[in-house]
């Protein structure tokens, strides 16, 4: 599904974002890319019916780019970006996908779907990530798993095992689009 946010009078939706990502836009092009894709979802939630809170505390040391909520469902997404570490730069599919796997590991039980937000020009496997979630390491390569891991983060201590990916949105962030991949049936948004 394709749906498309035309916010009137307003650049990206970035009205709904909060003073954290609109702080980005004045640093680097990485951080613009995130606050642009962040407000095009933000907006495009908000036309849906959710109540927009970006850079939304959810723990003692976690903060999720969207917490959205409805009568229905609430929802986190998190932004990807595509940043690969240099250490990683030999294997940045594996690094993506790691990146993906561990924001999965620390932030889907805080809301009834977790999602990632990419820009459209990225690709990310999404055959690899269902079966790291399942439980198959191999996507990750074999035997560096948790080098990999260590690299973006480690997950949450039994993360893995409860870790969960709803829906990948692809931002079009040209169009102010917003494509649902679903990854589980039943998704409401």
């Amino acid at each position: 599904m394709v749906f498309s946010v035309h916010p009137p009078n307003h650049q990206y939706g970035l009205e709904v974002l909060g003073s954290a990502a609109r702080q980005r836009l004045k640093r680097g092009n990485g951080s613009r890319i995130h606050s642009l894709i962040q407000g095009t979802v933000a907006s495009w939630l908000s036309s849906r019916g959710f109540d927009v809170y970006p850079e939304e505390r959810l723990g003692e040391d976690l903060v999720a780019d969207i917490y959205a909520e409805s009568p229905w469902a609430t929802v986190i997404v998190e932004v990807e970006t595509g940043f690969i570490d240099p250490r990683a730069l030999d294997r940045p599919e594996v690094y993506l996908l790691a990146r993906v796997v561990a924001k999965a590991s620390r932030y889907s039980r805080y809301a009834d779907y977790f999602t990632v937000a990419i820009p459209s020009y990225l690709s990310l496997d999404e055959a690899a990530l269902r079966a790291v979630l399942s439980g198959d390491p191999t996507p990750l390569g074999a035997g560096g798993a948790w080098e990999v891991l260590a690299l973006v983060r480690r997950p949450r201590p039994g993360g893995l095992q409860e870790a969960r990916v709803d829906a990948i949105l692809r931002v079009n962030v040209t169009r102010r689009s917003v494509q649902v991949e679903p990854l589980r049936r039943g998704l409401l948004l």
